[in-house]
């Protein structure tokens, strides 16, 4: 059952074609293969004779888990939807086809055929860029040939930086390109780079070694599809690292997502859980966090939505409209998910209205840098200062809280802040009245009198230095 060596097969499509010198194995984890031997098979066609002439594999999975067979697809619909919405960046996702498999005459079951992570994919999502270096994610495991797979203690690939040496690295990050160069500096010295940040300079450092974008998209997916079998939440395993030559920032690629969708597991993380240090470092801060919850309201507005989730489940049943074989079980267990979800998700983002926190206006100053701090909920895409963008350049102490440092001219200046949403349309707007003077500024020595009447209209008489002519006196507001 844990053998990977192939089987000569003859491979017959829909009767009309036949391909020789092909072969088949069984394909899974050894926490899959030896009690569920028919959950997944690989066939290899021969390199003069692919399959239509460009397949040259083909990646079998029965879904065995789950009985619409729709939750792998689902979670790739989702990948190839939410990609629309990353800013310059890519969410690469696996192209999914259905395919029933015939022994002879007899029909075996339906399968999916779940585009691999190998160089294809990578000529298809990089194009020239195609040629870096792969490694897959997986936990430490050493399996015998009786199939029984034994974990290391506790080896789980984390992104922990684990010395200088490569060996290892073997373990959680397994080659799969570049193999004949052992090429595991990049991996050391990212890992390396991560533990020797600081937490408070790794939002502006980051984005130099990692597209930090495609990163969050990847991980807001499978987080909002509560798949606890993979890297950041619960297991260092199903996904693939990828760091191309040209653009040589770490990407994040997902697989294999059939253990999702579980109706008890609705309350799952957000974010990157404590299980995964290095992680949390890099993007369990206020700049991830803010964009991981736009990713999460793109995904219950868009893709996620009942109306949307329901027409994608619906159009992928119309493939089997015409076929008296068994078809699979409906995807109601999917949708139930994703609604009961969608609430829960929504209730942890931030509703915090668009305000100026400080300083109040109007705001009297003999300083020209001035610093405003202001609440900005994720819903707020876009942050303009008179019209023009100001997002790039804000300070992030909070998913919703920012500070603003700009240099004030002398006089009185109007800083208008206005907010757009996804859509570009303007949300909110808040107004802070500056005047900045190079005079010293009031000093107050003494108000008399002390107290008044509660009915008011005692005059009072306030003495110091250095008062303006036309200056405005507010006691207590």
């Amino acid at each position: 059952a844990m053998s990977n060596s192939l089987v000569p097969l003859s491979f017959a499509y829909n009767g009309s074609s036949i391909y020789y010198n092909a072969g088949i194995r069984y394909r899974g984890s050894p926490w899959i293969r030896p009690g569920n031997k028919g959950s997944g098979y690989r066939v290899r066609f021969n390199r003069d004779e692919k399959l239509h002439g460009r397949i040259g594999e083909l990646n079998l999975d029965k879904q065995h888990t789950e009985a619409s067979k729709m939750r792998d697809r689902t979670a790739q619909y989702l990948f190839r939807w939410l990609g629309r919405t990353a800013r310059d960046a890519a969410l690469p996702y696996s192209i999914m086809q259905f395919v029933r498999v015939f022994d002879g005459a007899t029909h075996v079951d339906g399968y999916e055929h779940v585009q691999h992570v190998e160089q294809a994919y990578l000529e298809f999502w990089y194009g020239e860029d195609e040629r870096g270096t792969l490694y897959k994610i997986d936990d430490w495991f050493e399996a015998l040939n009786d199939g029984n797979p034994a974990q290391y203690s506790g080896g789980t690939a984390t992104f922990a930086h684990r010395g200088d040496g490569k060996e290892p690295y073997r373990w959680y990050f397994k080659l799969r390109s570049n193999e004949q160069w052992e090429s595991y500096e990049p991996l050391i010295a990212f890992t390396k780079f991560v533990q020797t940040t600081t937490a408070a300079s790794i939002p502006a450092e980051l984005p130099a070694h990692a597209d930090v974008e495609q990163w969050l998209g990847t991980l807001a997916v499978r987080f909002y599809i509560g798949d606890w079998d993979t890297i950041g939440y619960n297991r260092g395993k199903n996904a693939y690292a990828y760091i191309p030559v040209l653009d040589p920032r770490w990407r994040l690629l997902p697989w294999d997502s059939d253990l999702t969708f579980e109706g008890g597991n609705t309350g799952a993380p957000i974010f990157v859980t404590g299980a995964f240090p290095a992680m949390s470092k890099m993007f369990n801060n206020a700049v991830g966090q803010r964009r991981m919850y736009q990713y999460y309201q793109d995904l219950i507005a868009g893709p996620a939505s009942a109306a949307a989730v329901l027409e994608f489940h619906t159009k992928t049943y119309t493939t089997f409209s015409n076929e008296t074989l068994p078809r699979p079980a409906t995807a109601d267990s999917i949708r139930s998910y994703m609604a009961t979800r969608n609430t829960i998700v929504t209730n942890q983002i931030p509703k915090t209205a668009f305000r100026i926190r400080t300083p109040a206006s109007p705001y009297l100053t003999n300083k020209e840098n001035l610093t405003v701090e202001m609440d900005a909920p994720p819903a707020a895409r876009q942050i303009l200062l008179n019209g023009e963008r100001i997002d790039h350049v804000l300070q992030w102490s909070a998913a919703a809280r920012c500070k603003y440092a700009l240099v004030l001219a002398p006089g009185t200046t109007t800083l208008a802040f206005t907010t757009l949403d996804a859509a570009g349309a303007e949300t909110a707007r808040a107004e802070l009245v500056v005047t900045y003077s190079t005079n010293p500024p009031p000093q107050i020595a003494a108000v008399s009198p002390a107290e008044g009447t509660d009915e008011g209209g005692t005059a009072v008489t306030v003495t110091g230095a250095d008062f303006l002519e036309g200056a405005k006196v507010y006691i207590d507001g």
